[in-house]
C-alpha cells in the first residue's frame, strides 16, 4: 500500500512555528502565484458531492483530471504550490515516488526541508549543511500518519468557487472530486480530494480531512519527478547529538 506523509510534515512545521515564533536560518526562493495578506480560512469549507450531479458515479472517461490522478494514486509525483493550511500561507516543493518522498516549506521566514527515504525521516538544516535522521519504527506508525491516496474513488464533479480563498479569489471554478481513505488515531477516515481548473489548466487541489479544508494553489503539477530529488544532497553531515 502506496502512502506519502509530506501533508502531514508540512502540518507539524506549521504547528511548531505557531508554537514558537524563531525563524530558521534562509528561506527558500518563493515559488508563490499570489501576493498579499494570508488567506482566510474561516469561511465554511465547501461540502464534498453537493453539487447537482449524482455521487458514486462510475468513473467517466472525459476527466481533466486523469493523468494527475493516475500519478497521485501510483504515488510518482512532483508538484509546486502555494498551500494554505490554518491560515498560513506557505510555499511548497513535494516529490513523492512510492514509499519515498521529499517535502520543501517555506512559511514566513522560516524553511523546513525534509526527506522520507526508505523508513527513515531526515530533517535538513540547509544553515548548517547537517540532517538528523529518525526511523518509522513500524507500519502503524506510518499508517498513523500517512494519506493513502491508492484508495482514490471518484465521487463527482461541479462547479464552484473554493470557500477558504473567499476575499482572496472568488471566481468559480470547474472540480472533479475523490475520496479516499486516511489513518487517524488508530481509526480509518473517509476524506475528500478535489481538482480545481482553469480551464484544462489545474488551477487548484483542496483536501478536507475532519472538517478542515487545505487548499494548494498548484504552480507546477508532473508525473516525473526532477533528477536530484529523492536524495541526500551533497555536502551534507548528519548532526551530532546534543549532549
Amino acid at each position: 500500500m502506496k502512502k506519502t506523509l509530506t501533508f502531514v510534515l508540512a502540518l507539524v512545521f506549521v504547528l511548531s512555528l505557531m508554537s514558537s515564533c524563531a525563524p530558521q536560518d534562509k528561506p527558500l526562493p518563493s515559488t508563490a502565484p499570489n501576493s498579499g495578506s494570508p488567506v482566510k480560512t474561516d469561511a465554511p469549507a465547501a461540502s464534498p458531492s453537493t453539487t447537482p450531479e449524482a455521487s458514486n458515479l462510475p468513473m467517466p472517461t472525459d476527466l481533466k483530471s486523469d493523468k494527475i490522478y493516475e500519478a497521485m494514486k501510483n504515488s510518482t509525483y512532483y508538484m509546486k504550490a502555494t498551500a494554505y493550511i490554518m491560515g498560513m500561507e506557505m510555499n511548497i516543493i513535494t516529490a513523492v515516488s512510492g514509499e519515498n518522498s521529499e517535502n520543501i516549506t517555506e512559511v514566513a521566514d522560516a524553511a523546513s526541508h525534509t526527506l522520507l527515504i526508505d523508513g527513515f525521516v531526515y530533517t535538513l538544516d540547509e544553515g548548517t549543511k547537517t540532517y538528523t535522521k529518525v526511523k518509522i519504527e513500524s507500519e502503524k506508525d506510518e499508517e498513523a500518519t500517512a494519506n493513502d491516496y491508492g484508495t482514490l474513488v471518484f465521487s463527482t464533479k461541479g462547479n464552484s468557487a473554493i470557500a477558504a480563498l473567499s476575499g482572496k479569489d472568488n471566481k468559480s471554478y470547474e472540480f472533479e472530486e475523490f475520496t479516499f481513505t486516511t489513518e487517524v488515531d488508530d481509526s480509518s477516515i473517509t476524506a475528500t480530494l478535489r481538482y480545481y481548473f482553469d480551464g484544462d489548466k489545474l488551477y487548484a487541489m483542496e483536501t478536507i480531512m475532519l472538517d478542515m479544508s487545505t487548499i494548494m494553489v498548484i504552480t507546477e503539477f508532473s508525473d516525473t519527478i526532477p533528477a536530484g530529488m529523492m536524495v541526500l544532497p551533497e555536502g551534507y553531515t548528519e548532526a551530532k547529538p546534543k549532549s
